[in-house]
């Protein structure tokens, strides 16, 4: 309840002497200190251990050990797949302004999904290429920029 505080406080102490040179004496001493305070948690935890290995090496703890990490694993895809959809709709969204015939869009969207497909780099390289549509483009003006 009290060692937070003060770790607090020194991490703050620790970023406002960081600035300068003449106070880099009060770095080096509160990392000294974050150091021994890790070192003292780190023996204590050790000990704690050791003292009740049963009660340390369960499978409720084992649970509540993975499980973060498996969600962050399987978080990856998600954020790439919205990424992906990103891109995509910021991508289709300026061929809309550049194709104004329903079709001609719908013909440029279906070329760029089967020419990107869920690489994010085809899809970033592209996007400048669609540069030089324009209302009037022909579907073989399409197929030319979209290739």
């Amino acid at each position: 309840m009290f060692i937070l505080p003060i770790l607090a406080f020194l991490t703050m102490l620790q970023v406002v002497a960081e600035r300068e040179e003449k106070t880099k004496i009060v770095k080096t001493t509160i990392d000294w200190i974050f150091l021994i305070v890790a070192m003292i948690f780190i023996i204590n935890s050790i000990r704690d251990i050791t003292n009740d290995i049963t009660g340390f090496a369960n499978y409720s703890n084992l649970k509540s050990f993975i499980l973060p990490m498996i969600l962050s694993i399987s978080f990856i895809p998600f954020a790439y797949l919205l990424s992906v959809f990103m891109n995509y709709e910021m991508l289709f969204v300026r061929l809309g302004f550049y194709l104004k015939n329903k079709k001609d869009l719908r013909y440029a969207k279906l070329r760029t999904l089967q020419k990107c497909g869920i690489k994010i780099s085809k899809i970033r390289t592209l996007s400048p290429k669609i540069n030089s549509l324009y209302n009037g483009s022909t579907r073989e003006d399409i197929k030319n920029i979209i290739s």
